[in-house]
């Protein structure tokens, strides 16, 4: 359903929701190119999308030199699920900030109680709150080098779904808590238990597990995949997308990464150190490629392309 001009909304703007309102709406089933170019005015519309919906938003409470043009995606009604969901992403945001400030103060440790292995004392996590108003000066430039080979599979994942209309079976082996486990595993053997590097391990992966688990219905599916994402949800009293899903989706989940966490208001020293760790992260991944990812996926079935 197409949503009025003045009304309130929710916003994705990079990995949260912000409340918004909508200035304008081209409706191109409604609306012809020419008639949009007279009223584009100086905002930039995304011409690329004109055949599409799209909205031109003002984010609340910030400068009207952020209100953009966004697609219908990005756009949520204003209700009491699409609240309790922004309030989610905020969580997971600040789960993956803590992650890193607690990677920050085991960097500015004294070197004994980096080498020794023996203390006990907690990484102090942050506690500065997600600030409503993004800062645009205040941005940090994020850097992630994907793999060769999982380049490559992250174009062969996009053509089976988006062109060949094939689906990742599910529930998968292993899952994405299961290769988590796996990394935690491999990396946490070199370490001392209880020492802050293990720590800042702990931290790493659970907060990737809880940004995957917040992001994927929201950012990692393409439009083909929505139906599955429906129809598995009903199989589970409890749905951890997590435990469900797999390393294919994983990986997308580390494009995006750039731009979340660009979105938080981490120092650029923080995410140098959590950059490190993505890396090692991907580097795991490209090493059990072979055990991972899938090399086949499941033809949808014609049912199921009449839905989707």
């Amino acid at each position: 359903m197409t949503m009025n001009v003045g009304a309130r909304c929710l916003a994705y703007h990079g990995p949260l929701l912000y409340e918004a309102k909508i200035l304008r709406v081209h409706d191109p089933e409604v609306e012809s190119t020419m008639e949009l170019a007279k009223k584009q005015g100086n905002e930039d519309i995304m011409e690329e999308d004109i055949d599409k919906l799209q909205y031109f938003v003002h984010y609340k409470g910030w400068k009207s030199s952020w209100d953009e043009w966004v697609l219908e995606s990005r756009v949520v009604e204003w209700s009491e699920e699409s609240l309790r969901l922004q309030k989610e992403l905020r969580q997971a945001a600040l789960a993956a900030q803590n992650a890193s400030k607690a990677a920050l103060e085991s960097k500015k440790r004294k070197p004994e109680e980096e080498t020794n292995g023996s203390s006990t004392r907690k990484a102090r996590r942050g506690t500065e709150p997600i600030s409503d108003e993004i800062d645009r000066t205040s941005k940090v430039e994020v850097s992630l080098v994907i793999p060769d080979p999982l380049k490559r599979y992250l174009v062969d994942d996009w053509e089976r779904v988006t062109k060949n209309h094939q689906l990742v079976s599910l529930p998968r082996k292993p899952s994405v808590s299961e290769i988590l486990s796996q990394y935690k595993k491999s990396r946490g053997s070199k370490l001392g238990e209880g020492s802050s590097k293990m720590e800042i391990l702990e931290e790493v992966v659970s907060g990737l597990a809880l940004y995957f688990d917040r992001a994927l219905g929201n950012m990692l599916l393409y439009k083909f995949e929505r139906q599955q994402y429906l129809e598995i949800r009903k199989k589970y009293a409890e749905f951890i997308a997590s435990d469900v899903y797999g390393a294919e989706h994983l990986l997308r989940l580390f494009v995006s990464l750039p731009e979340l966490i660009a979105q938080t208001n981490m120092d650029a020293q923080s995410v140098s150190v959590l950059s490190e760790h993505l890396h090692d992260v991907l580097a795991f991944l490209a090493q059990n490629q072979s055990s991972f990812f899938l090399t086949e996926y499941e033809n949808a079935s014609p049912s199921y392309e009449s839905l989707a």
